[in-house]
């Protein structure tokens, strides 16, 4: 009980400020970090079952770095039962993985006549040792690679039209698709990104969500520092991918944001510095917190985000 109070109490210190932008060279270094080889054009492709007019498969594709690590990453597609090359809309899962809320999105987005790959990507998994600063750095640095790997994929795939690819992240996957906003933002023609955002030493100190409250707590317990402004301190000083760094190269009418008013697991006071510092794309705000935002976004809410892809995908 104690553990919890603390958290608790820690999270609602407020001790950030915006990030302080990069220079030019700077930011340039960090998008080779993030840079991959391109796609080797092998990719394994399993037949699932089919229904409501969309296919499902599951498929495995090779990734390789520019530094040449590899892995075989798997993800499910979706594709509706179609002749015509169709537009082609990526889909990131929350800090919890594939819940049921995203086969709600792919297949929705499916019988609109999308082909859907939901991909989780993300390691939430805890690191080995603490208080391991700069972790987030090395799990998101394989995300892009691997998102980047797919879109190569995507682009050469005789039944996708090539330029018109989407994303569609929310939570975590909000921020991973906050972050794809800037380092792929030429590739990208539409990016949803639902209750995420930037400023990652902020979020990581203030979210009071489990996952990062406990990884929190495991960093002070490893440092027997209990200081909050101390955690983002290091933060700030350790982590060197952040959407805010990016935020430059966003181009404004391709994002629409989804914020949560009285979100404290991606605090919104986030979500509105990112939107601001995207450029004030379209978005909409409810009034909810951040569980409220994800069902929303996949049920009442879903025909604005429809609206929105179909503008830029079609």
């Amino acid at each position: 009980m104690v553990t919890i109070i603390f958290l608790l109490l820690s999270s609602l210190q407020v001790f950030s400020s915006p990030l302080k932008p990069l220079s030019n060279y700077e930011q340039r270094q960090r998008l080779v970090e993030l840079s991959h080889r391109p796609w080797t054009g092998v990719i394994k492709e399993k037949a699932g079952k089919s229904g409501f007019g969309c296919a499902i498969s599951e498929l495995t594709i090779p990734v390789l770095s520019r530094t040449d690590e590899s892995w075989d990453f798997k993800f499910k597609l979706l594709m509706p039962q179609t002749d015509q090359k169709v537009p082609h809309v990526m889909v990131i899962p929350t800090i919890e993985g594939v819940t049921p809320l995203e086969p709600a999105v792919a297949w929705q987005l499916c019988r609109a006549g999308y082909a859907v790959s939901v991909i989780d990507v993300n390691d939430t998994s805890y690191p080995a040792t603490f208080p391991a600063w700069g972790h987030e750095d090395m799990v998101l640095r394989r995300t892009i690679i691997t998102l980047k790997t797919i879109m190569d994929w995507i682009q050469n795939d005789e039944r996708f039209v090539r330029n018109q690819i989407g994303l569609y992240g929310h939570s975590l996957g909000g921020i991973t698709a906050s972050i794809m906003a800037g380092v792929e933002s030429t590739r990208l023609k539409a990016v949803i990104i639902g209750v995420g955002g930037g400023n990652m030493p902020g979020i990581l100190t203030d979210s009071i969500y489990p996952r990062v409250a406990g990884l929190r707590w495991l960093r002070y317990q490893a440092t027997g520092n209990f200081s909050a402004e101390e955690h983002e301190k290091i933060q700030r000083e350790t982590l060197k991918f952040d959407p805010l760094y990016f935020a430059n190269r966003v181009k404004t009418d391709r994002i629409y944001k989804i914020m949560a008013r009285f979100d404290l697991s991606v605090p919104y006071k986030y979500q509105k510095e990112t939107h601001k510092a995207f450029g004030s794309p379209q978005h909409h705000t409810m009034w909810g917190a951040h569980i409220d935002g994800l069902v929303r976004m996949t049920t009442i809410d879903f025909d604005k985000i429809q609206e929105f892809l179909d503008s830029k995908l079609k």
